[in-house]
């Protein structure tokens, strides 16, 4: 049986009577975000013009300069892709067409595939930025300590890539990857403070911000979630400066009064000289480390064991 179905116009809509008698701000008072506009250009032309730049530019050689703050080659489309500007199925689209097919192009799409895979954990999980997939994590041991976190929210952990890496955040609104791991790894291992509070301050923090890639790229830190980082992988943030941030071109440019020790090494370890150290934090230009890597390390290793058994 055939149902027509009539539709009257409503040529008479009228609102509602309203009277803000309050301004309501969005944005600080204070203008720290003003700086972003030096690093970013929102907008789909933008989006489309930096992933076409970085195809025909940097792409072939992504698997190996992206793990190199200091060479700062990754494409920085995930603002875009956060914001919608841009699809991943253009950016394969454009990948696809630009007939370029190598162990770096491919390293590149896993990364596009990871964010896709990151949302079905997020549909699929009970919640993903609080509740560990793996459930032997729901009674881990975690430390309580507001005094370490605020430290490690403001850089000044006394551990340089950490610090510079915290530093970029809030000058650019954007963290490299790399880094994102390394500083990661540091609250969640050598602090050992709940993944769920990196995962709150990157959320309220990051102008890339996914609700899903977020929680689980914390969960896969902490060694909780889908196929996660292991429990005894530890990232010595000293390690990855040598292997990443040789020359420390990375660290100086965030922490520019580390530039008076006299070499590489120092820079990743200050407390190497501790009499150049000192005059620092008499200076109030830089802090002593807030936990001792090895040891802390260790503490770690032992509450994880715990979890695992």
């Amino acid at each position: 049986m055939n149902k027509k179905f009539s539709y009257q116009k409503n040529t008479s809509i009228k609102s509602f009577k309203h009277n803000e008698k309050t301004k309501i701000n969005f944005l600080s008072n204070r203008s720290w975000y003003e700086k972003f506009n030096n690093y970013w250009s929102p907008g789909e032309d933008a989006a489309l013009e930096k992933i076409e730049t970085y195809i025909s530019s940097h792409i072939d050689k992504y698997d190996v300069n992206r793990n190199r703050p200091d060479f700062d080659q990754t494409s920085r489309i995930s603002p875009h892709l956060r914001f919608g500007e841009i699809s991943p199925r253009v950016i394969i689209e454009k990948i696809q067409n630009s007939k370029k097919s190598n162990n770096a192009v491919n390293t590149y799409l896993s990364e596009i595939g990871w964010r896709e895979f990151s949302y079905s954990l997020l549909y699929y999980s009970e919640d993903l930025s609080t509740k560990p997939i793996n459930p032997k994590f729901k009674k881990f041991p975690w430390r309580s300590s507001k005094k370490d976190f605020a430290l490690w929210t403001e850089g000044k952990t006394g551990i340089p890539l950490v610090d510079a890496a915290m530093s970029q955040i809030y000058e650019e609104g954007w963290m490299h990857n790399r880094l994102r791991m390394v500083v990661g790894s540091f609250l969640v291992k050598n602090l050992l403070l709940n993944w769920t509070l990196g995962e709150r301050y990157f959320q309220k923090s990051l102008l890339d911000y996914d609700e899903a890639s977020n929680a689980a790229g914390w969960q896969w830190i902490a060694g909780c979630g889908a196929d996660a980082s292991p429990y005894f992988r530890v990232f010595n943030p000293v390690l990855q400066s040598e292997k990443f941030d040789p020359q420390a071109k990375f660290i100086l440019k965030y922490i520019p009064q580390l530039k008076i020790f006299n070499s590489s090494k120092t820079v990743f370890e200050p407390y190497l000289d501790k009499k150049l150290l000192d005059s620092l934090v008499k200076e109030k230009k830089y802090v002593n480390p807030i936990v001792d890597l090895k040891e802390s390390r260790n503490r770690a290793l032992d509450a994880y064991q715990q979890t695992k058994s």
